[in-house]
C-alpha cells in the first residue's frame, strides 16, 4: 500500500494564504505597465510586463520537438522563465524548479535533492523515472539512472527557460522519460554581449557570479562565466549542527553562437565543474562536458538540426569508492512539412558511455570497466483533420541498450483546440532502461557473492500512461491548465530472495504498481502590477508482489511522494523600482520505508519571498528568506540519515556593466 491524498486541507496554510492576499493589497499602490526585460534586472526603463496573453503564446519546444506556442501544447507543459531567477532570489536549479506546481521538490541535505512527478521515489531522494537535459545535454548517471542535482548546474543569470513535462515523453526524448522532463535552455550568446557580475551572502549560501559577453562579427557573440558558492550544512534529525554536509563548488563555462537559420547557426559551448562534499570523508566531483550544435533552414517546411556532446564525470570518496564516467552522443533530427495537413520529424541518436568504478568498500560492480552503447530512431506524425478542428499526432522510439536490448516506446495524442482553450487526449508507453545499480552490483566485494548476487535478469521498467488534458484562457488576464492522469507501471525493480535462505538477494522485476492523480494551475493578472499563481496535484499510488515476485521491500521501495502539494505564489511591482514576491506551498507527509520499518516525514507549509530594489538602471539588490515559517524542518529522507533543512535569509547584489 501507498500514499493517498490527505483529505483535511491544513488550517495553517489556509490562514497563510489569507495574510499573503492581504499582503498583496496594501492601499494606494500605483505602477506603469512595465515589466523587465529578459534579462531579467528591474529598471526604470524596463520593457512591457509580459501578460498572461503573452506567456500562453511563448514558444516551447519540449512537447513536439518543434517551437510552438505554449497555449497550443497537447500535453502539461510548465514553463518557468529565466527572468525568474533573480527576481525569486533562486540560487541553485532545485530553487527554481519549486516554481513548478507538479513537480515534488525535495531537499535531502545541503547538497542532496530529489525530484520527480507523478510519484515513485525511494526514501534516499533517488528518482530514475525523470529525464533531464541541459541545452540538448542529457544529464544523468550510468550507475544509478539517477539525476545528481548538486554537480548539475548552469549559469542561472542567462538561463532562458525551463521547460517541465509531467507524464512520460519516450517516443520524443527516449528512455528514462517515464515520470516527467524537464528541459533547461540557456541563452544565445548573441544576447548576453556586456559584463553581469552577481552575489550573494546569507545564511545558508555565499555565492558569486560573473560573465562577460562580447559580438564576433556581425553575426556571432561568444560569453564566458564563472561563479561559486559554499553552502553551510543543514541540522542533523535531532536538530544538532553537525557540519556534516557543508559544501562548495566552482564551475567556468563558455557559448558562443555563429550564423543564421537559413544558411546555418552554429553553438559550441562548454563547462567545467569541481565541489567537495561533506567531511570525514570527503567527496569529490569534477565534471566537464563539450556540446556543438548546428541548425539550418532549408526552406520554411525543411529544418535540419545536429547535435553532439562529449560528457565527463568522475566522483570519488576520500579513500575509497570511485567512479569515472564518459559519454559521447551524436543526434540529428530533420522536420518537413509533406502536404498542407501533415507534418514529419524523425531522426537518430547514437550515445557511447565508458563507465569505470574503483575502489569499492563493502560492494563491487562488475564488471568494473564497461563499455555500452545506446542506439535510437524516432519520427513523429502530425496530422490535421476535420478542416483543423482535430491535431492527431503519433510518435514512435525504436531504442536498443547495453541490457534489455531493443525497447519500444509509442505515443498518440489527440488536440481538439478551439477559441481560447484546447482539450487533449494521450497514451503512451516509455521504459526506464537499466542501470549499472540494476545488472552489475554485487556484495561483498570479493566473491563469494553472498550477500547481492546482482540482477542478471533484470529487464526494463515500464509504464503504460493515459492522460486527460484541458487548457483555457476564460478571460485575457486568466489562463487555466487541469490534467487528470492514470499510470500502469510494470517489472519495477525489486530485491529478491534466494529461497528460504534469503541471501544472496538478487535484483530483479517482481513488483507492479499504478498511480494516478489531478494536477492542475492557473495564472492570475490581477491587475497591471499584481500576478497571482497558484498549482498542486492530487495523487494516489499502490505497488503489489507480482506471480514469483517476493520483494523483501515489499513493494514499498518507491513509496516516498506526497499524496497532495499545493502552491500560491505572488509577484506584486510597487512602482518602477521594487518587485516583491512570495511563494506558499504546503506539502502533504512523505512516507519513509527503510530496513523493514514504515513511516512519515510530517507535512509542512512553508513561505519563501524576496524583495528587488532597481537602484539603478544597471544596479540591482534583492533580500530573500527562504523557509520562513519554521526554524528547521525535513523534506525527505530515511530514519538513519534525515537531515533538517533551515530558515535562511539573503542579500544578493546584481551589477551590469
Amino acid at each position: 500500500m501507498m500514499t493517498g491524498p490527505v483529505s483535511s486541507f491544513p488550517r495553517r496554510f489556509a490562514a497563510a494564504a489569507a495574510l499573503l492576499a492581504a499582503l498583496c493589497l496594501p492601499p494606494g499602490l500605483r505602477a506603469d505597465d512595465t515589466r523587465t526585460p529578459d534579462t531579467g534586472l528591474l529598471t526604470p526603463q524596463a520593457l512591457k510586463r509580459m501578460t498572461v496573453e503573452e506567456l500562453l503564446a511563448q514558444p516551447v519546444t519540449s512537447m513536439s520537438r518543434r517551437p510552438e506556442a505554449w497555449s497550443d501544447t497537447a500535453g502539461n507543459l510548465f514553463l518557468i522563465r529565466g527572468q525568474s531567477t533573480f527576481t525569486t532570489g533562486a540560487q541553485t536549479l532545485p530553487d527554481l524548479l519549486r516554481l513548478a506546481p507538479d513537480l515534488f521538490v525535495a531537499q535531502k541535505s545541503s547538497s542532496e535533492w530529489g525530484i520527480n512527478a507523478r510519484g515513485f521515489m525511494r526514501s534516499n531522494s533517488a528518482s530514475n523515472k525523470l529525464l533531464v537535459m541541459i541545452d540538448g545535454r542529457t544529464v544523468y548517471s550510468p550507475l544509478f539512472s539517477n539525476v545528481f542535482w548538486e554537480s548539475t548546474s548552469t549559469f542561472l543569470p542567462d538561463l532562458e527557460r525551463i521547460e517541465v513535462i509531467t507524464g512520460p515523453a519516450g517516443s520524443t526524448w527516449g528512455s528514462n522519460a517515464v515520470n516527467g522532463v524537464i528541459n533547461i535552455q540557456s541563452k544565445s550568446a548573441r544576447e548576453t554581449v556586456g559584463g553581469l557580475a552577481q552575489a550573494y551572502v546569507g545564511t545558508d549560501t555565499d555565492s558569486f557570479a560573473v560573465r562577460q559577453g562580447v559580438n564576433l562579427g556581425s553575426n556571432g557573440a561568444l560569453r564566458v562565466y564563472v561563479q561559486g558558492a559554499d553552502h553551510q550544512p543543514t541540522l542533523s534529525s535531532t536538530g544538532a549542527d553537525d557540519d556534516y554536509d557543508a559544501w562548495h563548488s566552482t564551475q567556468w563555462g563558455f557559448r558562443g553562437d555563429w550564423g543564421r537559420t537559413t544558411t546555418g547557426d552554429f553553438t559550441l559551448q562548454g563547462d567545467m565543474f569541481n565541489a567537495h562534499y561533506r567531511k570525514n570523508p570527503e567527496l569529490v566531483n569534477d565534471a566537464f562536458n563539450l556540446l556543438a550544435r548546428w541548425s539550418r533552414d532549408f526552406t520554411p517546411d525543411s529544418q535540419l538540426w545536429i547535435r553532439a556532446y562529449h560528457d565527463f564525470s568522475r566522483t570519488e570518496l576520500t579513500g575509497s569508492n570511485r567512479e569515472i564516467t564518459h559519454s559521447g552522443d551524436l543526434e540529428f533530427q530533420h522536420r518537413l512539412k509533406l502536404t498542407d495537413d501533415q507534418e514529419l520529424l524523425w531522426g537518430a541518436d547514437y550515445r557511447l558511455q565508458e563507465d569505470s568504478i574503483s575502489n569499492t568498500a563493502g560492494f563491487t560492480i562488475q564488471p568494473a570497466d564497461v563499455y555500452f552503447g545506446l542506439v535510437s530512431v524516432f519520427a513523429q506524425h502530425e496530422l490535421s483533420l476535420a478542416r483543423d478542428q482535430l491535431r492527431l499526432t503519433t510518435g514512435l522510439r525504436l531504442e536498443e541498450n547495453h541490457y534489455s536490448g531493443w525497447e519500444y516506446m509509442p505515443s498518440v495524442r489527440l488536440a481538439w483546440p478551439g477559441p481560447e482553450r484546447l482539450v487533449w487526449l494521450a497514451a503512451s508507453r516509455a521504459v526506464r532502461i537499466p542501470s549499472r545499480f540494476d545488472a552489475d552490483y554485487y556484495a561483498p566485494e570479493t566473491p563469494p557473492y553472498s550477500l547481492v548476487a546482482g540482477g542478471p535478469d533484470f529487464k526494463a521498467e515500464v509504464v503504460y500512461a493515459y492522460e486527460l488534458g484541458w487548457r483555457a484562457q476564460p478571460t485575457s488576464s486568466i489562463s487555466l491548465t487541469a490534467t487528470a492522469y492514470y499510470h500502469d507501471y510494470r517489472d519495477l525493480r525489486s530485491l529478491e530472495p534466494s529461497g528460504p535462505a534469503i541471501l544472496p538477494i538478487t535484483i530483479g522485476n517482481g513488483v507492479a504498481g499504478r498511480s494516478h492523480g489531478v494536477e492542475a494551475f492557473a495564472d492570475w493578472d490581477v491587475t497591471s502590477w499584481w500576478r497571482l499563481r497558484a498549482g498542486g496535484f492530487v495523487m494516489h499510488q499502490e505497488t503489489w508482489l507480482t506471480a514469483g515476485g517476493g520483494d523483501l521491500e515489499r513493494g514499498l521501495g518507491e513509496v516516498s511522494f506526497p499524496g497532495y502539494q499545493a502552491q500560491l505564489r505572488n509577484t506584486l511591482r510597487i512602482g518602477n523600482k521594487v518587485t516583491f514576491w512570495a511563494s506558499l506551498r504546503h506539502v502533504a507527509e512523505v512516507p519513509v520505508y527503510e530496513n523493514g520499518q514504515y513511516g512519515r516525514v510530517p507535512a509542512y507549509t512553508e513561505l519563501d519571498a524576496t524583495l528587488t530594489w532597481a537602484a539603478r538602471a544597471n544596479l540591482d539588490f534583492s533580500l530573500s528568506g527562504r523557509n520562513l515559517l519554521d526554524a528547521a524542518h525535513p523534506e525527505i529522507g530515511a530514519f538513519a540519515d534525515q537531515r533538517q533543512v533551515r530558515r535562511s535569509v539573503e542579500a544578493g547584489v546584481r551589477f551590469k556593466y
